[in-house]
């Protein structure tokens, strides 16, 4: 029996730190100002507006961990795609379109039967993924990969 073809994701570690380093500043901040605020009730803005400020990053966060990270290519033709908080697994005929996200440069979106699953588009040996996945299903629409 064949392993599975494995596709990680290529950050280098200065797009690490240019995707997590201002989205754990601004996490930071949010909660000082949160810290901050409570210690000052009845002078100021009531430390709901901390919990305002940290909704946004808590859906950052959310999407960051929801991104995968690999790619697994299973002989059988069952694709995984394995991100920090999540598998999410489907079959290649299952597949219906990848195509970049409109108005995010460098993001992929890959629709299937059972939803999207948005990708980063820097996968190592993406381009080999593209050519077996259209090889298994001739009828997957692709666009700007």
């Amino acid at each position: 029996m064949r392993e599975p073809k494995i596709y990680p994701l290529y950050l280098t570690r200065i797009d690490k730190i240019t995707i997590f380093a201002p989205v754990i500043i601004f996490m930071l901040v949010g909660i000082f100002f949160g810290l901050s605020l409570s210690r000052s009730m009845g002078r100021g803005p009531t430390p709901f507006l901390a919990f305002f400020w940290l909704i946004p990053i808590g859906f950052f966060w959310y999407f960051i961990l929801t991104t995968p990270y690999r790619i697994n290519v299973d002989p059988t033709g069952e694709i995984e795609f394995i991100s920090v908080l999540r598998k999410r697994r489907v079959m290649a005929m299952e597949i219906e379109s990848i195509k970049p996200q409109a108005g995010k440069f460098g993001f992929l979106v890959v629709r299937t039967s059972q939803g999207k699953i948005n990708l980063l588009n820097q996968f190592d040996g993406f381009h080999e993924f593209i050519t077996h996945l259209k090889a298994s299903n001739p009828s997957i629409e692709i666009r700007g990969c």
